[in-house]
């Protein structure tokens, strides 16, 4: 990763309008999360360098820890974050619609998983169904609703 120089804002810096559409952190996530636990550097300290507030600096590492648990993970995280905002950086606007990185791996993982999925809730509709059927033999009574009645 390039060393970029920062410049300290400072307590004189004119208030700026901040966006609210979450562009924020995908704009400085990477950087955020690289100088707190590569430099080392505090909440405050990179609120002064990035146009972030310490707030938002500190629910953005809050929440990005508790999702990796060991060091190592995060380090991994923070590689590959880096790497994908570099990607679509790179991409820019040659490609209006590249909104997933995402390799064929991944895509046919996610695909092979979502299958699965699928085939679990049509299995879990079907029990259901029989379910409905098994009560409807037993208890003597219409729990569905016939088509065409009037309402």
């Amino acid at each position: 990763m390039q060393k970029e120089k920062y410049q300290f804002r400072g307590k004189g810096s004119p208030a700026r309008d901040f966006p609210t559409d979450g562009s924020l952190k995908k704009q400085y996530l990477s950087k955020v999360l690289h100088l707190y636990f590569e430099e080392g550097m505090d909440y405050r300290s990179i609120s002064e360098i990035l146009p972030v507030s310490f707030a938002s600096i500190g629910y953005w590492i809050r929440t990005f820890v508790k999702e990796y648990k060991s060091k190592t993970e995060i380090m991994e995280a923070i590689s590959n974050l880096d790497k994908s905002s570099r990607e679509q950086s790179r991409e820019g606007t040659d490609k209006p619609n590249s909104g997933s990185s995402k390799d064929s791996t991944s895509l046919e993982s996610e695909l092979v998983k979502l299958k699965e999925e699928l085939k679990y809730q049509r299995l879990r509709a079907d029990a259901y169904d029989e379910m409905i059927n098994v009560a409807e033999e037993q208890f003597n009574i219409k729990i569905r609703k016939k088509v065409g009645a009037k309402q």
